[in-house]
């Protein structure tokens, strides 16, 4: 392994940070955008976004004509204000297909184009529905180095369907990964994992012709509704599935291998873990991986009709449940629909909490590692003018604070909504004068990092970067004082797990960091 170079860019003075949690007053309108109308038919969805190097926001979704929802990329710039060098004063909107389509899911690859996945209609009528994958470039116009036209649409059952991809992901070597569920009714779906070239087409070196169907150990009709690469190279997904015999929804966190296999020591269930509680509905929406390992799966538990509770569970790198919290509004329907987890286990989760039979709010949360509430982060829940809003993603900024994606009800329409929130750049925990606590943000970093040292490393403190074999791949002094903030450019490292150690004499701490 070649010795990668950590050129620190600028030693920053720390300030005081306001109530972690709250919006931050810089962006939008006080620290939230409205996006005005896009379409004829004025219902308008962000559900996905990426933030760029430069802290560019980029949003994925959907706007209906009035008949059909057609796809929209929107790009703003780090204060929320459009990126008027992006498409029409900030907005790129696609019609790929003759019915409707859906973006699920974004990932920003290596040369900054943006890789997207989903499910779209191939018929006006909307009866046949296929998993898609697209990639568009940096001025939002589709990509026809991928596949010839810049999107890949895919039909494995040639009769009316239930066919859709959740999840897109780019892995450090640059290949796609697509992941959903597919058959030929909703009754019997099986979930599925394709893996791609840089140019659209498959990988075979995964599951022999790129494309793995996943069989779920005693179940049917199981669907993927979450997925994220693990630091071992595997997929791991989460979702539901109905276990044999019963009709009851299982929540499922599974996961294939690097080359596609399916590892039967994985879980409870092998090669997969199930949780399930007879007489409600499991559903996993979204899956993060858990420093030191470890895996958070969100999603809705349905103890009754249209009501649904907000769940966590936590699970161990051998597929075993820690820990879960459950939380259910009397009022009508919650749900978790994404998770953003820090480096020091803080497990920040969005979603919807009921205001109401027929309302919904936004609702960001942020938990310890055993899932109690982190009485630090305290994020009121929004509500635009008493109709349905719900925070469908969650991103990190280059500078550690939260970006909150999804759509509002207004006047009676849905609109595409960001806000941003501030975070305490170190932990999240009351900032004391002792404290010791490092951290590394955003994590995993492509390119920028931000290294904040605490209070307790002031003095000569010497720092040493490790790569996952132990080996020192860099290692320097600097002098501080106080609370500081490293800004440092990791671009050189190459992709891969690593450890930070800072030793002032007196105190050593370390965090781990993932390079993609």
């Amino acid at each position: 392994m070649r010795h990668a170079i950590l050129p620190f860019l600028a030693l920053l003075t720390m300030g005081t940070y306001a109530q972690p949690g709250t919006w931050d007053p810089s962006f939008g309108n006080n620290g939230k955008v409205i996006v005005p109308q896009l379409g004829a038919g004025e219902d308008d969805q962000s559900v996905t976004a990426v933030v760029l190097p430069d802290d560019r926001i980029l949003v994925a979704g959907r706007t209906s004509n009035g008949t059909y929802f057609n796809s929209v990329l929107l790009r703003f710039n780090a204060d929320g204000s459009p990126d008027a060098t992006f498409g029409a004063n900030g907005v790129v909107q696609h019609d790929l297909a003759a019915g409707s389509e859906f973006i699920r899911s974004a990932e920003l690859d290596d040369q900054g184009r943006l890789v997207v996945g989903g499910h779209l209609f191939s018929d006006a009528a909307e009866t046949n529905s296929d998993m898609f994958v697209a990639r568009f470039l940096a001025d939002g116009s589709l990509d026809p180095s991928f596949n010839g036209t810049g999107i890949l649409v895919r039909d494995m059952h040639n009769t009316p369907d239930a066919e859709e991809a959740y999840e897109v992901l780019i892995q450090p070597d640059g290949k796609i990964v697509l992941c959903g569920f597919s058959g030929p009714s909703t009754e019997f779906t099986e979930i599925v994992v394709e893996r791609y070239l840089d140019n659209g087409g498959p990988d075979a070196t995964f599951g022999g012709d790129g494309s793995v169907l996943v069989g779920i150990f005693g179940a049917t009709g199981e669907q993927l509704r979450g997925a994220v690469l693990g630091a071992d190279g595997g997929i791991y997904f989460s979702g539901f599935a109905y276990p044999t015999g019963v009709t009851d929804q299982s929540l499922l966190l599974g996961h294939v291998d690097a080359t596609g296999n399916n590892p039967s020591s994985f879980g409870n269930a092998n090669g997969h873990s199930r949780v399930e509680i007879s007489g409600s509905d499991l559903i996993g929406r979204t899956v993060a991986t858990l420093p030191g390992g470890g895996f958070a799966v969100a999603g809705v538990q349905r103890t009754s009709g249209l009501t649904q509770a907000r769940i966590i569970y936590t699970f161990d790198a051998s597929g075993d449940v820690i820990v879960n919290a459950f939380h259910d509004s009397s009022d009508g329907a919650d749900g978790w629909n994404s998770l953003l987890v820090q480096n020091n286990g803080l497990i920040i989760s969005g979603g919807e909490v009921a205001d109401g039979p027929s309302s919904r709010n936004w609702n960001v949360e942020r938990k310890q590692s055993n899932l109690t509430n982190n009485g630090a982060f305290q994020a009121a829940d929004y509500d635009e003018d008493g109709g349905e809003e719900t925070c469908f993603d969650l991103a990190f900024t280059n500078d550690s604070a939260i970006i909150g994606i999804g759509y509002a009800e207004v006047a009676g329409h849905n609109r595409i909504v960001l806000i941003k929130y501030l975070n305490d750049i170190s932990s999240g925990l009351a900032e004391e004068a002792n404290s010791t606590m490092i951290g590394v943000f955003p994590n995993p970093v492509t390119d920028r990092a931000i290294i904040r040292l605490g209070a307790g490393s002031t003095g000569a403190v010497r720092c040493e970067l490790l790569d996952a074999t132990g080996r020192s791949v860099r290692n320097w002094t600097l002098p501080v004082t106080g609370d500081a903030l490293i800004q440092a450019d990791l671009g050189a490292l190459l992709p891969g797990a690593y450890t930070l150690h800072v030793d002032n004499g007196l105190v050593r701490s370390a965090v781990k960091l993932l390079k993609r």
